[in-house]
């Protein structure tokens, strides 16, 4: 009913999306990193939803990303080789504690607007759940 609500206004709801009431009449569609006939998408559609006079507020945060070129990449192990000699960027202590409880691949945006793969690894540091990022590009 909301998602027909939505498309009404022209805006188009990915179909991977995952739905959620975030508050009194408020719904939150959320896609992460899906591929799409329209390319990568990411973010979220949020909207207020009055019933019988349809949608009021509606905020559209997605974001469609199409495939640049293709790069070499590093190993998750080459990854975690960098994070064992110290080769990535942490504020706080020069003496880490780190004990790796996963590891995945993310998407952040670049400087240039562009989606880059990175390792994420999650971590306890020093005692306290935290994440070290160590980028994939070669």
């Amino acid at each position: 009913m909301i998602r027909e609500a939505v498309n009404k206004l022209g805006i188009e709801i990915p179909d991977d999306s995952k739905f959620a009431e975030t508050g009194s009449g408020i719904y939150k569609f959320t896609v992460d990193m899906v591929e799409s006939d329209r390319g990568l998408l990411d973010g979220a559609i949020e909207c207020q939803y009055y019933g019988k006079y349809g949608i009021g507020q509606l905020t559209n945060q997605v974001l469609s990303a199409s495939f640049y070129k293709e790069f070499d990449a590093i190993s998750e192990q080459e990854a975690y080789q960098k994070l064992v000699d110290g080769e990535f960027q942490y504020l706080g202590h020069e003496n880490l504690t780190i004990q790796i409880e996963s590891c995945s691949i993310v998407y952040c945006i670049d400087s240039k607007g562009y989606y880059q793969p990175n390792y994420r690894f999650q971590c306890i540091i020093n005692g306290k759940e935290d994440e070290i990022i160590i980028p994939a590009l070669k």
